[in-house]
């Protein structure tokens, strides 16, 4: 069995690089990152419910629980130009 080199990234542009990715890409894995945090930062902060924000941003309340668990792949996927 071949072994896995381990690579330590310390920011988005090294992660990007080391994934063979472009520094846009850096830059939207950034962020949606920022935006994903935030997004938990309010959520938490006025203690509403998934189902609350699920209504509020007129989404399911599955995609609230996936951000609301960084679990964001393709939950942001309006973002796309």
């Amino acid at each position: 069995m071949q072994k896995t080199k381990r690579i330590i990234t310390n920011s988005s542009n090294e992660l990007a690089n080391a994934l063979g990715l472009t520094s846009s890409d850096a830059l939207e894995i950034e962020i949606r990152s920022a935006l994903n945090h935030k997004i938990v930062e309010i959520v938490t902060k006025k203690k509403l419910t998934h189902a609350q924000v699920a209504t509020l941003a007129k989404t399911s309340r599955t995609r609230i629980t996936a951000i609301m668990n960084y679990n964001i792949k393709g939950c942001f996927s309006g973002l796309n130009a």
